[in-house]
């Protein structure tokens, strides 16, 4: 890269992820753009996702859970 080839890259997914070290030169780079994993998504499935995750907040909070990975663990209040 440091030699204008590529002129530029962008890249969303790493090998370890979080990136942490602020010296990595994927983060610092003038001609590397670094998103996050979801650098890209339609406003159609940006609304579902978020509709879907609203609704599971919601059920948490009315005390009763959708889509429980380990039911077995849920105990009421």
């Amino acid at each position: 890269m440091a030699a204008g080839r590529p002129a530029r890259v962008a890249v969303d997914v790493f090998d370890a992820e979080p990136l942490t070290d602020t010296a990595d030169p994927l983060i610092t780079h003038p001609n590397v753009i670094a998103t996050p994993h979801i650098g890209f998504v339609t406003e159609d499935e940006l609304d579902a996702q978020f509709s879907e995750i609203y609704d599971q907040i919601t059920a948490y909070a009315e005390g009763a859970p959708i889509h429980m990975i380990n039911p077995e663990v849920w105990e009421p209040r």
